[in-house]
């Protein structure tokens, strides 16, 4: 195992995702380079890690709190690159998206992901 792929495999435990997610339980709005940050590094381990997929699918509250952050352009940015890959996680994403802006349609107004989906 290369010095590498041991560092991204101790990034990618639980606990340490636990820590980077955590971004998306701080109030609106997010602070844009903690967002722009986080989201490429989660946007890099998704791609080396398909563990990282698995643990944002288990975390049942996850989907609505990026959601409710889509006023942060970078993590408009993360949905809109989320929502184009050709798996179930597009389809989950686009579910709770239309159902969340379905809850407050000023959301989508006030959001940059509205160039993106619409």
């Amino acid at each position: 195992m290369s010095d590498i792929s041991e560092l991204l495999a101790v990034i990618a435990s639980p606990t340490n995702l636990d820590l980077l997610f955590s971004m998306f339980d701080q109030p609106s709005p997010l602070n844009p380079l903690v967002a722009s940050y986080g989201c490429r590094v989660i946007w890099f381990l998704l791609g080396k890690r398909p563990e990282v997929l698995e643990y944002m699918r288990t975390q049942e509250s996850f989907l609505p709190k990026l959601v409710s952050h889509l006023a942060s352009s970078p993590v408009a940015d993360f949905v809109s690159k989320l929502s184009k890959q050709e798996d179930s996680a597009s389809d989950e994403i686009l579910e709770v998206y239309t159902a969340f802006v379905a809850s407050d349609a000023s959301l989508i107004a006030d959001s940059p992901l509205q160039y993106h989906l619409i």
